[in-house]
């Protein structure tokens, strides 16, 4: 019989992210859907701070439209307001919840802050 040992996971990848158990108790509020930014949020190219923040070029039309800058090589971060589609909702390694947008990846919730509520 073999014994389980672990896995190798190839640094170059970046982090790695789980999809949110539907039935996990801390996140049964975070669901696929639409949602609002209750503050200015960052939008990153995977979920977790480790990756790299979009840059407003790098974002959809509609993404560009809800940018708080203009300026193509700005750092890109919605307004606070903002109604965007979470197509998926992903855990880090940290336990934060972020949700994958059309522009980027955004956090949800970290730790017992919420920075969207589901509309």
């Amino acid at each position: 019989a073999y014994k389980f040992r672990g896995c190798i996971i190839n640094p170059a990848i970046g982090n790695v992210t789980a999809p949110v158990s539907s039935n996990s108790n801390s996140t049964t509020n975070y669901t696929i859907g639409n949602y609002k930014t209750l503050d200015i949020m960052k939008i990153r190219t995977g979920a977790g701070v480790d990756f790299k923040q979009k840059k407003v070029k790098d974002l959809t039309a509609d993404g560009k439209k809800n940018a708080t800058s203009t300026s193509p090589n700005a750092y890109a971060c919605y307004k606070k307001g903002t109604i965007f589609t979470a197509t998926k909702i992903l855990k880090d390694s940290k336990g934060n919840i972020w949700a994958k947008t059309p522009s980027g990846y955004i956090c949800i919730k970290e730790g017992k802050t919420a920075y969207c509520k589901k509309i």
